[in-house]
């Protein structure tokens, strides 16, 4: 029917859509319990594999691999390597790699527990 999505792109798109949210960002800078706040911003935030091709990969020991994450960020935010990114909703990530290209600022971070 016109004005209709086909069955098989709507579940070929929901899966490439999984746990996207879209959520208000705080970014908080220090160690341990001496964060201060930075920034803030509205981003969407979506799971991604931990095969992050072409960009800096980092080893964490233990059992299971990381939860990773990719956001875009304004460019007027100041954000860096290893800051947290604190959700309204109560999540926390850290900051693993800032790929810049023009017009696209991508944040890959890792869920924190």
């Amino acid at each position: 029917m016109p004005g209709r999505l086909h069955s098989p792109a709507v579940r070929r798109n929901a899966r490439v859509l999984h746990a996207d949210s879209y959520q208000h960002v705080e970014v908080r800078r220090g160690r341990q319990g001496a964060e201060a706040h930075v920034a803030d911003f509205q981003t969407r935030i979506a799971a991604a594999t931990n095969a992050i091709g072409g960009l800096d990969q980092i080893t964490v020991g233990g059992a299971s691999s990381p939860q990773m994450y990719v956001l875009h960020a304004p460019h007027q935010v100041d954000i860096r390597k290893g800051d947290e990114l604190w959700t309204g909703a109560g999540q926390r990530y850290r900051v693993v790699v800032i790929n810049q290209t023009p017009g696209l600022r991508q944040i890959i971070a890792e869920y924190i527990q």
